[in-house]
């Protein structure tokens, strides 16, 4: 894996890059208005709780065409009703093969008490499925790194971090409690 990886996305009048650095994503977003760059440390990302949106944005025009080839059946409709709606089946089936497919966006929330209710969004692009690879081979990463106890260090200082991990939904419960055990029984061994 390479140290820095970036990624450029455009929606519209907006863009975003995602700069992946060892420890942290920079997140630079830019519209007609204004510019602004977040950093964000890997481990206030909520990668294992992430939302991906909606795949096919057609469900409407397909329940809509459903409806008007019902409605056309109906022999008691007169013909240019029957032909009216027959024109709408067509539209709406053009318009679902339209808007089909493609990714929907990845929402990821962010954990950190400052950030509130804010999310990070990775746009429904064509650099959509190796972005949110790269967000969780880096989140991987840091676990990895994060849920390692340092045996060398304060035993105290140690605990207290394992907790800060558990509080921020870094690691559960189950997993803090073990390494402060592996701790405390190192600890007594000394």
């Amino acid at each position: 894996m390479s140290d820095v990886v970036s990624f450029v996305q455009e929606a519209g009048r907006r863009s975003q890059t995602l700069r992946f650095e060892p420890d942290r994503l920079v997140l630079a977003f830019a519209d007609d208005r204004s510019a602004r760059e977040l950093s964000l440390a890997y481990y206030d990302i909520d990668v294992r709780r992430a939302r991906a949106g909606e795949v096919s944005r057609a469900r409407w025009p397909i329940y809509a065409g459903f409806v008007f080839t019902l409605a056309a059946a109906v022999p008691e409709i007169p013909a240019p009703l029957r032909a009216t709606l027959a024109t709408m089946t067509l539209v709406s089936a053009a318009v679902a093969l339209a808007t089909r497919g493609g990714n929907g966006a990845t929402r990821y929330a962010l954990l950190a008490r400052r950030r509130g209710s804010q999310m990070l969004e990775i746009w429904p692009d064509a650099q959509h499925d190796r972005i949110v690879a790269e967000m969780a081979s880096r989140w991987k990463a840091m676990r990895r790194r994060a849920v390692r106890v340092d045996f060398d260090a304060d035993p105290a200082h140690e605990i207290g971090r394992f907790e800060a991990l558990r509080a921020r939904r870094v690691i559960d419960a189950e997993e803090c409690a073990a390494a402060i055990a592996r701790i405390k029984a190192r600890e007594q061994v000394q």
